[in-house]
């Protein structure tokens, strides 16, 4: 139970160890709170190596208790009933709610099992492949939907013949859809559906068994965070600089004009989140905090004009610790009336080798609607993201929450490209942010202990993420593999608002 992907590996590649038997993990993919992450790493061994036959998520649905404390119902669970001897939430631990709602976990592991895998194939065509054991897809109809900028503009059925079980078969596209590639739009994407042709004991005729996306445009590359430097620190003239005042909105002015007149509010850079399960147990959370990851400051060093741009210079750290955040906020204004930012963050001193994410986070009056267009419609992060697909998407802040038994991080939107929160537009230039808003702050979000703990206010707050941690399975399973993990590096993150 609980074998790493490496140790799959391992497995699967020596068939002559166990007498060559089957491999088969009783217990994988911890489901607890905010998780599991990286099952797609797990299925993919699984149909790599034929030794290693699969496993059993733990588990199928959390169990916590339905109670009602002063007229506001909630799911409790170890130690909310007096008992000196409990663990907790750790029975919390499904891909299902205690009501029986499926999770992002359940949805991201839906997708992970589909029995048809639909990719780009070779010569501008579809790959399909059909994972089915017996079935060949005739019971099947394939439909397909190009959108532009998350626009639709065709939708048809796709003329698949038979694939037999276990085989991979090329179909072309319908013209329609290759004018569409030829005329290279920015952001033109197809999707494939896979539904049932007729209804069966188990679902009505049109259920959704598989689908895919492929992209028809070229997509300019977006900039990444990069690796951390050898010498763990930041070059420059920022790394001896001094503070010459303090702000609480510490990115103070675009020539002149305050950032305040876009609605934003004390904008500033951020590398905590309220902490998952999968941080909390295995003692990762310790170790940021010991890093002081969860209490810094942040202090200005100095702002002016220079060459057309405000530009600002930040250090965000810990008190009484040798390493902080050097962050360049330069602003500018556009030809169409944009507010434009280009930020440049640099480690500096003795700084810990992994964050819990690098983000903005500013405050806006109390906006109550978002629309955006990237992933979704479901939360995603780097190692959940299989079920989240690139469209336009509306929701009400409320919507964009999850209601772990436990509050935790949760209702990240990662690969954003542009985002709507109530009159501010915020626009990747040519970068992708992740997104996430929320009525209350993280420190509320830690410090809960219960759903009913979150207590919406008159501001709603905006994170904007250039990297976050990925999610993992550690409360309960192997560490967060390095992929997944967001080393302390330089980064960058351009971005253009505009208010309506």
């Amino acid at each position: 139970m609980y074998t790493s992907p490496e140790d799959v590996t391992k497995i699967g590649e020596d068939t002559s160890s166990y007498r060559g038997l089957p491999f088969i993990l009783c217990e994988y993919g911890h489901a607890m709170g905010n998780g599991p992450g990286g099952l797609s790493d797990y299925h993919a061994l699984f149909e790599k190596y034929p030794r290693c036959q699969g496993g059993f998520i733990w588990e199928w649905i959390d169990h916590g208790l339905r109670t009602t404390v002063d007229g506001t119902e909630f799911y409790a669970y170890g130690g909310d009933f007096g008992e000196s001897i409990h663990d907790g939430n750790f029975v919390c631990d499904g891909l299902l709610f205690p009501d029986r709602t499926p999770s992002p976990g359940m949805t991201e592991y839906t997708k992970v099992i589909e029995p048809l895998v639909i990719t780009a194939g070779a010569d501008g065509q579809i790959s399909i492949t059909n994972r089915y054991e017996v079935l060949d897809t005739s019971h099947l109809t394939f439909r397909i939907v190009t959108e532009v900028g998350g626009e639709r503009v065709d939708a048809s059925t796709l003329q698949v013949a038979a694939i037999a079980p276990g085989e991979t078969a090329s179909v072309k596209l319908p013209a329609e859809v290759i004018g569409q590639r030829e005329a290279g739009q920015p952001e033109t994407w197809l999707t494939v559906t896979a539904e049932l042709a007729d209804g069966t004991a188990w679902a009505d005729a049109g259920h959704r068994v598989a689908w895919g996306q492929v992209r028809l445009d070229q997509p300019v590359a977006p900039r990444h965070v990069g690796a951390a430097t050898a010498e763990g620190g930041a070059a420059g003239e920022a790394r001896h600089a001094r503070a010459e005042a303090a702000s609480e909105d510490v990115t103070v002015g675009v020539d002149g004009i305050a950032v305040a007149s876009l609605g934003m509010q004390n904008a500033r850079l951020d590398v905590w989140r309220a902490p998952i399960d999968n941080d909390v147990i295995p003692g990762v959370t310790d170790a940021w905090k010991e890093a002081g990851l969860h209490r810094v400051q942040h202090r200005l060093v100095s702002a002016g004009l220079k060459d057309g741009a405000w530009e600002v210079v930040t250090r965000t750290a810990p008190p009484a610790l040798q390493w902080g955040l050097v962050a360049t906020w330069r602003w500018s204004h556009t030809q169409d009336g944009a507010v434009a930012l280009d930020l440049s963050v640099q480690p500096d001193g003795q700084f810990p080798a992994t964050l819990p994410r690098l983000a903005i986070t500013f405050e806006l009056p109390r906006v109550d609607q978002v629309e955006w267009f990237g992933t979704g419609p479901g939360e995603a992060y780097i190692d959940t993201r299989k079920a989240a697909a690139v469209g336009k998407y509306s929701a009400t802040v409320d919507e964009l929450q999850t209601p772990y038994v436990r509050p935790q991080e949760n209702g990240h939107r990662i690969d954003t490209r542009w985002a709507t929160v109530g009159p501010l537009r915020i626009e990747a230039a040519p970068d992708l942010f992740g997104l996430t808003v929320r009525h209350w702050t993280t420190a509320d979000l830690e410090n809960a202990k219960h759903t009913p703990d979150l207590i919406a206010g008159d501001t709603t707050y905006v994170t904007l993420d250039l990297a976050q941690a990925g999610i993992g399975s550690n409360s309960c399973g192997p560490a967060l593999p390095d992929p997944y993990k967001l080393p302390t590096a330089p980064a960058s993150l351009s971005l253009r608002f505009t208010t309506r």
